[in-house]
């Protein structure tokens, strides 16, 4: 499903800046491409009711940065799309740290997902084989 995201993405980012405008299409395609790859960066949240709520904050939040602001300087200043990208990134960054902060506090800290590891483990020669 990762790779249907930056399709989407990608799509995005040469569709909306022909409606929006090229800074602002830019933005509001990172801001899309970012809360698309949290959802999917979060799906096991998804049966939860503060994670909805939280993606609607950060739409929200997302959308009146948007147009509150003045990004005429971002095409002006690095016309390559740098700084959109960093922008973009920061902005995902930061939702899931939220979203892992609201976690954190509802849970608690999450336990480990990941198997020890197999270097870890006796080898086959350090068992106590009684055959």
């Amino acid at each position: 499903m990762l790779w249907l995201t930056f399709i989407a993405t990608c799509a995005l980012i040469f569709l909306l800046p022909g409606f929006l405008g090229e800074d602002r299409g830019k933005l509001m395609a990172l801001a899309i491409c970012s809360l698309g790859f949290l959802v999917e960066f979060s799906w096991p949240l998804r049966r939860e009711w503060w994670f909805w709520s939280l993606v609607m904050t950060f739409i929200i939040l997302n959308v009146t940065g948007l147009y509150s602001l003045d990004w005429s300087w971002i095409i002006e200043t690095k016309p390559n799309g740098k700084v959109v990208s960093e922008i973009g990134f920061a902005d995902f960054l930061a939702m899931t740290g939220v979203t892992y902060g609201v976690y954190r506090l509802m849970f608690g800290r999450p336990d480990v997902a990941v198997e020890p590891s197999i270097d870890d483990l006796p080898s086959y020669a350090d068992r106590d084989l009684n055959i």
